[in-house]
């Protein structure tokens, strides 16, 4: 007779009881600070990367990876239910908190990032996406009309799977070469379609939220042209949504574990 595991018996979840907790932590002294910590570092290497000198446009893919590695470790740190977020201490351990975990997120969004890539190079070239767009997809996608809105439609579907797919992965790295991973993980299980269906359209709620305080922080920086005060404030707003994004995720993989082995 199978034994079925008491974590199996419970049905999956779809995260919407936890939003309030999920919005109340990232209001925390704590949360606030490392975000803070953050979005100073984020608006420095954007400074940088705006300075005439050899080089300093390197700032900018810098800004954008740290970005997304600080976005998968939250993610992370919620997939095992653990409530603060990443700090330096957590360092001490590199290749088991840092390098592995952004290997798996690196190939389990690569598919993406290099159809956005491609378009980037046949449409304005990556010269041109460094330089005039200071390496922001979504900038580039807003000015592209019709592929832009496409391509920013196939991420906002894509990442959040492939994110589910790295976080679920353990230790095994090289199943996430499978695009479709994600995907199939979710669709197998008719209930947790559902609950992950609902996780999706709160993310999403989330989404329109950081587009609205991503459009206020820029008008706070053409408001306050303070170098470096104005894009703190900015990423600062941003960061705040981006990492309820990043805690919602994390946690819908933690609360349903069971069912995506």
């Amino acid at each position: 007779m199978r034994v079925i595991s008491p974590e199996l018996q419970r049905r999956p979840e779809s995260m919407a009881r936890h939003v309030p907790a999920i919005l109340g932590y990232l209001i925390h002294v704590d949360s606030f600070l490392a975000m803070a910590g953050i979005a100073i570092v984020l608006a420095s290497l954007e400074w940088i990367g705006d300075l005439p000198s050899p080089g300093t446009e390197l700032a900018y893919p810098a800004a954008r990876v740290l970005w997304g590695a600080y976005f998968f470790l939250v993610a992370r740190k919620a997939s095992k239910d653990k409530l603060r977020l990443p700090v330096p201490s957590d360092l001490r351990d590199l290749r088991e908190f840092l390098l592995r975990p952004l290997v798996q997120v690196g190939l389990a969004t690569l598919p993406y990032w290099l159809a956005l890539l491609i378009a980037i190079q046949v449409t304005v070239g990556l010269e041109d996406f460094v330089f005039r767009f200071r390496n922001q997809p979504l900038d580039f996608m807003w000015h592209r009309g019709a592929l832009g809105y496409v391509m920013l439609g196939v991420g906002v579907l894509y990442i959040p799977l492939a994110v589910v797919a790295a976080l679920s992965s353990g230790r095994r790295v090289l199943r996430l070469a499978d695009p479709t991973r994600g995907l199939r993980l979710i669709w197998r299980n008719p209930e947790l379609l559902r609950c992950y269906a609902v996780m999706f359209a709160i993310l999403c709620t989330f989404i329109v939220a950081g587009f609205a305080l991503d459009a206020l922080g820029r008008q706070i920086v053409a408001a306050l042209p303070i170098p470096l005060a104005a894009p703190v404030i900015r990423y600062l707003m941003r960061l705040w949504v981006t990492l309820a994004q990043a805690r919602l995720v994390g946690g819908f993989v933690h609360h349903n574990r069971a069912h995506l082995e």
